[in-house]
């Protein structure tokens, strides 16, 4: 058994219908991101910081849909959340949305630690 029957932040039963129920693939792919993807909001907030708009951008919409590709719902929801945020109301509406962002991340990040640990 390669996966809890639970993992808080993701929706398993989604990720492993778009991997034709390999779950030990969506093990590896999990923990890959966090390795990969751990400092990604920090990322965006760096770009924020020194105005790269279109790193703040391709930043937000990769998360967006690494995050929703393997299950991370909450996190892609932020991510979208934040992207309209940003294009409709610049970077006031964009700060508005980092906090559930870094949340979503947090969780996501934790889950991970907890797979690793997994017996699987």
């Amino acid at each position: 058994m390669c996966l809890p029957d639970e993992l808080p932040g993701f929706d398993l039963s989604d990720a492993l219908y778009r991997l034709m129920g390999n779950a030990c693939l969506l093990r590896e792919i999990i923990l890959e991101f966090a390795e990969n993807h751990a400092g990604m909001v920090e990322q965006i907030k760096d770009s924020m910081t020194v105005e790269d708009w279109d790193g703040v951008r391709r930043r937000i919409h990769s998360l967006k849909g690494v995050a929703g590709n393997i299950g991370a719902q909450d996190l892609a929801r932020g991510a979208k959340d934040a992207e309209l945020a940003f294009r409709e109301r610049g970077l006031e509406g964009l700060k508005s949305t980092i906090p559930a962002l870094e949340t979503a991340m947090e969780v996501v990040l934790t889950s991970a630690q907890v797979l690793k640990n997994f017996p699987g």
